[in-house]
Parts: C-alpha cells; structure tokens; sequence
C-alpha cells in the first residue's frame, strides 16, 4: 500500500541529488544579469523623471516604472530559488570540478560578461582554480549554448 505520508520525503530527497553546482551558479549567472538590467532601468528612469514635459515622456516613464516593478519581482523570484536550491543542495560538492563547469567557466569568462572572480563565487570554487581553467586549453563547446550571446549586454 502505497504511503503518502512518506512522499514528500523521497521528493526531497531526489531533488537533493539533482541539483548541481553549475544549476546553483546559473541561477547566481541570471541573478547578476537581472540586477544590471535592473539597475539600467533605474537609471533611464531617473533620467526620464527629471525632465518629463511632453504626454510621451509620461506615458514612457510609466511604463518603464512598469517595467521596473516587474524586474524587481523577477529578481525576488530569482532570489528565492537560489535560496531554495541552495537549502535543497548538498553544499559539500566535492574538490572535483565537472567537466560541464570547466566549459561553462571557460566559455562564459572568454565571453567577457564575468571576470574570474565572480565565475569562482558562481561555482563556488576559488579564483586560483578558475584562472587555471580560463588559461588553459580551449574545452569543447557547451552544447546548445552560444557563449556570445551572452557577451553583449
């Protein structure tokens, strides 16, 4: 007879194995990306506001404070999963860094979006180990992903 008590439990426990070092960072990766693209609109926002005269520059102010509100609800959002994956994770990933990291690593720093230091505290490794990573040999492409897409802003 099948128990539902214990269900949860198991749940948590298979979403413990499967989340990974390099979802955590992606996550970090997102939260970076919101909070520049947050912080661009503050400041058309601030630049707008102080100069509205005609119904256009009203009507684009508001809908930028939309927008604005909304990222900011994104970011809470991103925040919030980051802090579930991280309670849900078994932080002790190990000294070994996956394959699937090191491309990750080399791929977004040669991108020129992340410098080594915020790629050692997405991956949750030192900047020592992620320098050795950007200057060593060029590993395989990450499949699916196009690692200058992320390069401009």
């Amino acid at each position: 007879m099948f128990d539902n008590h214990h269900a949860p439990v198991e749940h948590v426990q298979y979403q413990q194995q499967q989340i990974q070092r390099h979802e955590i960072a992606r996550i970090q990766q997102v939260i970076s990306e919101t909070e520049w693209h947050l912080q661009n609109l503050h400041r058309q926002a601030t630049s707008i506001g102080q100069n509205m005269e005609k119904e256009e520059e009203r009507q684009e102010y508001a809908n930028l404070l939309f927008t604005l509100n909304q990222t900011s609800k994104v970011l809470r959002h991103h925040y919030d999963t980051l802090n579930e994956m991280i309670r849900m994770a078994n932080l002790s990933f190990g000294r070994n860094l996956p394959e699937q990291c090191r491309r990750e690593i080399y791929h977004l720093y040669h991108a020129g979006r992340y410098n080594q230091s915020q790629l050692a505290s997405h991956y949750d490794v030192s900047q020592s180990a992620v320098s050795k990573i950007v200057n060593g040999p060029e590993p395989a492409q990450i499949g699916g992903v196009n690692p200058q897409s992320v390069a401009s802003p």
